[in-house]
């Protein structure tokens, strides 16, 4: 089913949700159809059943309906988790639209009409607002904040720009980010040294890497014929990087290689050496850093907010 989009709120929710216990939350008495008050306007605990039952049917599709029964690191079960995270969304897209609001940004009815007709037309959308789990006007209302987040959002990085200076200060702190070292290899994984050996001398004869893989290797990369596809650097244990580094491409182990899971035969098939220039790296680092200002500044307006909670979702 196509999920209504939410990317900018989750996004900064990442760096606002461990703010909850220390936001400027009040504990005044509040209006029992509220789950939470927002510098005064209410959220309605019709919306937030609403949404909630929206995110229910989302988690239950990818993980099953005993998905509710599970539990989490933190002891809460599944469904006391959403609702805190619904909740929190929830309140975090009345401050968007609030900002909105304050600094004049303003939506069309074409500009929701044309983001509202995918879902219209998508077969599971139509199933849930036919069976009334959903109705057109809440789904209009989810699209109109996320499109009022995405132009809010805009602005902000408009009014907060990122500078050229910015991007090179990024790409200098952060070079190795931007190189690529990277090999491609295949390998047996045997449990004695002498048969590693043997394996070694029976390739070297001709025999195929790809097939004594898939008859001798011990782990599960057999079946692909000893496939590992593409790693980098500190991905493997040490002993294995080094002898896969070490090789040039095409090149089988001269001896076995030991590590705690057994002696290893590697082939390298492939090595991608290559670093990134500024140039092209430039509008992935301005909108890295964009992302991170706005998630500081959705952090700030949480902690500015006055809002109050029900202790009861």
């Amino acid at each position: 089913m196509k999920k209504l989009k939410i990317g900018v709120l989750l996004l900064a929710l990442l760096t606002v949700f461990a703010l909850t216990a220390c936001g400027n939350d009040q504990e005044e008495e509040m209006n029992e159809e509220a789950i939470a008050v927002v510098n005064g306007e209410e959220i309605s605990r019709e919306k937030f059943d609403k949404v909630l039952a929206m995110y229910q049917i989302g988690y239950e599709a990818e993980f099953g309906e005993d998905v509710w029964e599970m539990t989490i690191e933190s002891g809460e079960t599944v469904l006391e988790a959403l609702k805190q995270e619904v909740s929190q969304i929830l309140i975090l897209e009345r401050l968007v639209m609030q900002r909105a609001q304050e600094e004049g940004i303003s939506l069309s009815d074409e500009e929701v009409d044309e983001a509202l007709d995918p879902y219209l037309e998508d077969p599971d959308m139509q199933a849930l607002l036919e069976e009334g789990t959903l109705d057109e006007a809440f789904l209009r209302e989810q699209i109109e904040k996320e499109l009022y987040a995405e132009k809010y959002q805009e602005w902000y990085l408009s009014e907060n720009e990122v500078t050229e200076q910015e991007i090179e200060d990024f790409y200098e702190e952060n070079s190795e980010v931007f190189e690529t070292d990277e090999v491609q290899a295949r390998h047996i994984l045997v449990e004695e040294e002498d048969l590693a050996q043997e394996l070694i001398d029976r390739i070297q004869e001709g025999e195929s890497f790809e097939a004594l893989a898939t008859e001798y290797s011990t782990d599960g990369s057999a079946a692909g014929g000893g496939d590992l596809g593409y790693f980098g650097r500190g991905e493997m244990v040490g002993p294995f990087e080094e002898a896969a580094f070490s090789q040039e491409v095409g090149e089988v182990s001269e001896e076995p290689v030991e590590t705690q899971f057994g002696y290893h035969i590697i082939l390298v098939e492939d090595r991608i050496e290559e670093s990134e220039s500024l140039e092209e790296a430039r509008e992935n680092i301005r909108s890295h850093i964009g992302s991170q200002r706005f998630q500081n500044h959705m952090s700030q307006l949480f902690e500015e907010a006055d809002i109050e909670r029900t202790e009861e979702l």
